[in-house]
């Protein structure tokens, strides 16, 4: 991997919410994101292998981990809020950004 953009894949998001461990090439995310059990990262081949030797080996520790990772770091309740607010922010700082419409105020102006 050249770069280490921290790129993480949403379908690996998905595997995550449905309680499935994945194993993926690091992009960087580990620098965000915890990893060794339910997300386990490789950069080479024989760190890929011995990921599927981790989670073929402790399966269900790794499927349980998988939940609490995804509710911890993609929960839309801890994610949209801080999201929202920035946007928001930013706004209204006269950044030339489009500022949202609030459903009360009537169409933008």
């Amino acid at each position: 991997m050249r770069t280490r953009s921290g790129w993480f894949s949403e379908r690996s998001v998905t595997y995550l919410a449905s309680g499935r461990p994945v194993l993926v090439q690091d992009t960087g995310f580990s620098d965000w994101l915890s990893t060794g059990t339910g997300v386990l990262a490789f950069s080479s081949p024989e760190e890929a292998i011995g990921g599927l030797a981790e989670i073929d080996g402790h399966y269900a520790r790794h499927c349980r981990a998988a939940r609490e990772m995804a509710a911890e770091y993609f929960d839309a309740g801890k994610v949209l809020p801080p999201l929202i607010d920035r946007a928001m922010m930013r706004s209204a700082a006269g950044d030339g950004l489009p500022r949202a419409r609030v459903p009360s105020e009537g169409p933008v102006q």
